[in-house]
């Protein structure tokens, strides 16, 4: 005797007399459409039973948990930060359907479950983030939201290059990993012997260049930072020097 859920076949069982059984588990809640379909034999035709609609429901109590790590507590603007979720609870039914993450009441993204997690990449602007998941549930599993993770986001660091051609000096300002993003703000370009500050200009696309003449001594470029990224200065030859004999 064979036994099928619709199409799907659960299982067989030998008659003993006229009566053949099988015992099964469902993993799926919901209505479950069951025959039995008999093979026949020498002397009896095969045929197949009525339906029989078997409801099953969730678990009596089903209780689930969404837990929320970020790969970091504390970052830098333009790092990636990534943001795992994972439901855990007392149900065997693979949970399914699509988390939101948010950042206060700010939805700042979705992914999708897949083996009862899901992850989300994203960077945040410099301040503290309160970051919370939030599922909705499916048929097996109830609606569930995380607990909040705090997330400090600084300031990168940056970084300062100066080069010369003739009397063009120009300042490439640069984000330090694992920061990203383009800095702003101005350069000063400074006599490092006397201090005074030769020329000062705002930064297009993290460039700044100026038109220095008549210069003698060695020059750095100092940035002034902005709010996304901390101040820095150029390497003074005496640095690039040392830097070389090490």
């Amino acid at each position: 005797m064979f036994f099928l859920d619709g199409t799907t076949p659960l299982g067989s069982a030998t008659l003993s007399g006229d009566v053949a059984t099988l015992t099964i588990s469902f993993i799926t809640a919901g209505a479950h459409s069951l025959t039995a379909r008999y093979s026949g034999d020498t002397y009896y035709q095969g045929s197949t039973s009525a339906v029989y609609t078997q409801t099953v429901n969730s678990t009596t109590t089903p209780t689930d948990t969404l837990e929320l790590a970020v790969s970091t507590a504390k970052a830098v603007f333009g790092q990636h930060v990534i943001l795992f979720a994972r439901v855990v609870g007392n149900i065997s039914t693979p949970p399914t359907g699509t988390v939101n993450f948010f950042d206060g009441s700010t939805n700042i993204g979705s992914a999708n479950l897949a083996f009862s997690q899901a992850y989300l990449v994203v960077t945040f602007a410099v301040g503290t983030h309160s970051i919370t998941a939030s599922w909705a549930g499916d048929s097996n599993w109830p609606a569930a939201k995380s607990a909040a993770v705090t997330l400090t986001v600084n300031r990168a660091a940056s970084r300062v290059f100066l080069t010369s051609f003739n009397s063009e000096w120009t300042a490439v300002v640069m984000a330090a990993p694992p920061g990203e993003g383009t800095p702003t703000g101005s350069v000063q370009f400074v006599d490092t012997v006397t201090q005074a500050v030769l020329a000062t200009a705002n930064l297009t696309g993290g460039i700044a260049t100026v038109t220095l003449t008549s210069v003698t001594d060695p020059v750095q470029a100092v940035y002034s930072g902005d709010s996304n990224f901390s101040p820095s200065k150029s390497r003074t030859p005496q640095e690039e020097t040392g830097r070389r004999r090490r």
